[in-house]
């Protein structure tokens, strides 16, 4: 955030963008320019009555995900 706090100065390395506020708000509304993120998943074997590991798969995927969300 800029200005969050009074005006501030920031230097930004070469070919930085800024992103304007409503192109900002679309992105966060639109989750982008395709709609969101889709994963598809193939589980293979038995995982019936297993709930923890189930569970434990979706956090992993899910941070990674966000992790190259946020590095993209």
């Amino acid at each position: 955030m800029v200005n969050e706090n009074g005006g501030e100065l920031i230097t930004l390395p070469s070919g930085s963008q800024i992103m304007p506020h409503r192109e900002l708000l679309q992105l966060i509304n639109n989750g982008g320019s395709g709609g969101g993120v889709t994963v598809n998943l193939s589980v293979q074997g038995n995982v019936i009555g297993n709930q923890d590991y189930m569970r434990q798969t979706g956090e992993y995927i899910a941070a990674k995900v966000r992790d190259a969300l946020r590095n993209s």
